[in-house]
């Protein structure tokens, strides 16, 4: 199980469900701590950002807390709440609960800093969420003409107002679910170009390929 896991998410490092799947089972079979960490670092680096990360994020934060590092569950819930995800404010509720039981004395100056940035957060959450409610829940179906046109206009939506790894992120989901959509590579691959250094152009390049061998337009 842990080779195929391993694999997934090389094919999707954005899918926060694989890594989340991949680090369970590390667990599981008793993997060294050092080696689960370093994986959830990893997991939260590649797909700490997708809408779906939640589970992602409180797992660090347990594995962490098990593990007998308070600090470091700590330090992990206070980068997940200001990640605009689904579910966000559960975060914020684990983290006073973490605070209450194992570092109250510094629950008033950590939760004052909290409440200060999460109403910014909750309100981009807000904003997604039209876009979001809009995707089937099953991930494994193609998405309607209505979805990709949402997915289109969530994709320029972050263009504007998140960052790059938000809109890779959006375009991984979309092509997860319908990877032989050449337009939608294309459009990836172009934008990637015209960012700085090219941005990760060649990757972009590389995986559509795989998914269209014959495709000659990705042939840059």
């Amino acid at each position: 199980h842990l080779h195929l896991h391993l694999q997934a998410t090389q094919h999707l490092p954005g899918s926060a469900e694989l890594w989340f799947l991949r680090v369970t089972q590390k667990v599981k079979d008793q993997a060294d701590q050092a080696e689960i960490l370093e994986t959830l670092e990893t997991a939260v680096s590649s797909a700490g950002l997708q809408w779906d990360s939640k589970n992602l994020w409180s797992l660090f934060a347990m594995c962490l807390t098990d593990f007998g590092d308070i600090a470091g569950a700590l330090s992990v819930y206070q980068r997940a709440v200001r990640v605009p995800a689904a579910e966000v404010k559960q975060h914020v509720i684990h983290l006073q609960e973490l605070l209450v039981a194992h570092a109250p004395e510094k629950e008033q100056d950590i939760m004052e800093e909290v409440v200060k940035s999460v109403g910014d957060v909750q309100k981009e959450v807000e904003r997604r969420l039209k876009y979001e409610s809009c995707f089937n829940s099953v991930h494994s179906t193609k998405p309607s003409k209505r979805e990709m046109s949402t997915y289109a206009d969530y994709i320029e939506y972050l263009k504007n107002s998140g960052s790059s790894e938000e809109v890779r992120l959006v375009y991984e989901r979309c092509l997860a679910r319908s990877c032989r959509e050449e337009e939608l590579w294309l459009q990836w691959a172009h934008w990637e170009q015209g960012l700085e250094a090219g941005g990760r152009l060649e990757s972009v390049l590389l995986r559509g390929v795989l998914c269209l061998p014959n495709n000659t337009a990705l042939h840059f």
